[in-house]
């Protein structure tokens, strides 16, 4: 969906993220590990973004872009997502945080 959607047109971020929100009502970690994908290759490396800088603006406003499509995609998987589930994943990782505690201590 993110592929081939258009996301320099308002409309198109604000419909993209109500979809994915919708998805993330039942496949929330998969939504999650989606987007994080995609915020991971928004920019390779703090050197790249820096000579993008210089050498291209519209990379700049592309990556702006892809900035507000990803904050509103988790702002409506937050907001469609069930309480339950996200509860749950908020348990798991605080479960896996203390058994680290706990292994290194």
């Amino acid at each position: 969906m993110y592929k081939q959607a258009n996301i320099t047109i308002p409309k198109n971020r604000l419909g993209l993220a109500k979809a994915m929100g919708l998805v993330a009502a039942s496949h929330l970690d998969t939504v999650l590990d989606k987007l994080k994908d995609i915020l991971d290759n928004i920019g390779k490396s703090v050197l790249q973004r820096f000579l993008s800088f210089f050498s291209d603006k519209t990379k700049i406003k592309d990556s702006n872009d892809i900035h507000a499509a990803l904050a509103l995609m988790y702002g409506y998987a937050a907001r469609y997502a069930s309480s339950i589930v996200i509860e749950a994943r908020r348990w798991k990782k605080s479960c896996r945080a203390t058994i680290t505690f706990l292994e290194t201590n």
